[in-house]
């Protein structure tokens, strides 16, 4: 993993029908969200812990707990929207924005 930079991915949209704003449910102590960042941010491979979101309630925890936030357009935030929708869109967005990516990481 020398030399490569690997980015953690967690999506977390606010719309659940089932459970609205799921990932701030708590399981014993920590929030999912937490769970999933603290994960995230404890492995020494991963360069970089990135939340998209459409929700800012999400959006301000994610950060709160250390993760960076890239906001996902409402069109990638419905029941119907596709995951892979998502990592596509954020890769482009960190590719304009000059980010090489050897690896990503899908953490749901």
């Amino acid at each position: 993993m020398k030399n490569k930079n690997i980015i953690a991915l967690i999506p977390a949209r606010g719309g659940s029908k089932s459970i609205p704003e799921k990932n701030l449910s708590t399981l014993g102590n920590k929030t999912l969200l937490k769970r999933t960042i603290d994960i995230a941010l404890e492995c020494k491979f991963i360069d970089r812990v990135i939340v998209s979101t459409d929700n800012l309630k999400i959006k301000k925890h994610a950060i709160k707990e250390g993760a960076e936030v890239y906001e996902r357009p409402s069109s990638l935030s419905t029941d119907k929207a596709l995951i892979v929708d998502t990592i596509r869109h954020l890769y482009n967005v960190l590719i304009s924005e000059g980010t090489a990516i050897d690896i990503m990481i899908l953490l749901e």
